[in-house]
């Protein structure tokens, strides 16, 4: 008996998934999917979309492509409930590397869902798979994501010995600058796990001054996730730069307005000197404050980030400000100045000389504008954009800016719309996602 929606998911998610294996593509395209959505049947809704996600995968040319977006359908089947098809399409996935991931993902929803034995299994059928990645730099990074899922699964000497491995394959790596970046990795993924002092010495030890300073700043993020703010920042200050450390105190802030703390986020603000993260930071604890309706001191926050964007240089960058100062303006409900705010980041992604980040800015311009609801203004912004990859990029956002909102048929219509089959996979993939996530 099916005692639940997500068992009910679980079910219908299976179904579709086996016709699709036993029938071929032809069998799962239905020109019906967003009416099925638009119906109000949630579970219905979800095991279709996950049946036209996995019928895409068969139109991904690119084989690394086509392995990736079954990683991420693969945790959505799973995040469904349907483990056994989510098992049977990660049979399917070549690449040892997009495996693993795909393992390690399927294990941590299955500790998330209180099934120790399951996690435990997927747990160390990533761990065999990620021995048998060629690549030693893809391998270090393998091993980092499963050890931290590891140790959120409370599985932690399973993973210090994991991440043991990958610091010893990251510190042999004949390219410095891989070695460095591996060695930066393991440390982010030691913090992460809840080994702080492990992390710190990983970190203080890389003689590459830049990812010194990143590792130091995902070390600082994982404390202040962690909820030890004060030590976050006595890591934050071990960074010399100014650009560094202000990106490292910005992660700070924003776990402290993840976590409820808007005050604590102010008190880091102060300790931030460049004006890119003040405006970043500012702008997001004034949609924070604005949730918690203290509207004065949001607009106050608002305003004081979108006078700090005339001092910022590179056009990507403005834009993206602008763009979180809009999100601001809509939390507070002040539709016309967000809208007004949205025009004038599009202008300044226009502005930009390179095509290519001019196409990033937009893109980001209108995952804003769909989060904040302007989603007519969001397609508009979409529709616009000349580079394909940054087009369907957008799109995806908007699919699943419509999926958080409950919106589940036009995020199907969203996601059916990008014409790239691998973005469209993986699109139809986060949408299930956001369809069934808690709360």
């Amino acid at each position: 008996m099916i005692t639940s929606t997500r068992g009910l998911v679980g079910l219908l998610s299976g179904l579709a998934f086996a016709a699709v294996l036993e029938a071929g593509p032809a069998a799962s395209q239905s020109p019906v999917l967003p009416d099925v959505c638009a119906a109000g049947t949630a579970p219905g809704c979800v095991a279709a979309i996950l049946d036209r996600s996995a019928d895409t995968l068969d139109d991904i040319i690119d084989d690394f492509d086509r392995d990736w977006a079954a990683a991420q359908l693969a945790e959505a089947l799973a995040n469904s409930g349907a483990f056994s098809d989510a098992a049977t399409l990660v049979g399917t996935i070549a690449s040892a590397t997009w495996r693993a991931r795909a393992e390690g993902g399927m294990a941590a929803v299955a500790a998330d869902a209180g099934n120790d034995a399951e996690a435990m299994r997927l747990m160390q059928a990533a761990v065999a798979t990620t021995a048998t990645i060629d690549e030693p730099f893809e391998r270090v990074q393998a091993q980092a994501d499963i050890a931290v899922a590891e140790a959120r699964s409370g599985m932690i000497d399973a993973a210090r010995a994991l991440l043991a491995t990958a610091l010893a394959t990251a510190t042999d790596l004949e390219n410095d600058f891989e070695s460095a970046q591996g060695i930066a990795v393991v440390a982010g993924a030691q913090a992460q796990a809840g080994m702080v002092a492990a992390a710190l010495q990983t970190a203080e030890g890389l003689q590459d001054s830049f990812w010194r300073m990143w590792a130091l700043a995902d070390v600082a993020a994982a404390q202040a996730r962690s909820g030890d703010v004060a030590g976050a920042g006595d890591t934050a200050r071990l960074i010399a730069d100014d650009f560094q450390r202000g990106w490292a105190f910005s992660r700070i802030a924003e776990a402290q307005l993840a976590a409820g703390d808007p005050r604590g986020a102010d008190a880091t603000l102060a300790a931030i000197v460049t004006p890119f993260h003040q405006a970043i930071t500012m702008a997001r604890i004034a949609r924070t404050r604005a949730g918690a309706g203290d509207a004065d001191a949001a607009m106050a926050y608002a305003v004081q980030a979108a006078d700090l964007v005339p001092q910022i240089e590179e056009p990507r960058d403005r834009a993206q400000l602008l763009a979180e100062v809009g999100e601001a303006y809509a939390a507070l409900g002040d539709l016309a100045a967000a809208e007004v705010t949205f025009d004038a980041a599009l202008t300044v992604a226009r502005s930009s000389e390179d095509a290519f980040r001019a196409a990033e800015a937009k893109a980001i311009v209108a995952g804003a504008q769909a989060r904040a609801g302007a989603v007519d203004a969001a397609r508009a912004a979409a529709d616009s954009i000349d580079e394909p990859f940054w087009r369907a990029w957008a799109q995806a956002d908007i699919a699943a800016a419509l999926a958080e909102r409950g919106d589940a048929a036009a995020a199907v219509d969203a996601a059916l719309a990008i014409t790239d089959a691998f973005q469209r996979a993986s699109a139809l993939a986060r949408v299930a996602l956001a369809l069934t996530a808690p709360g």
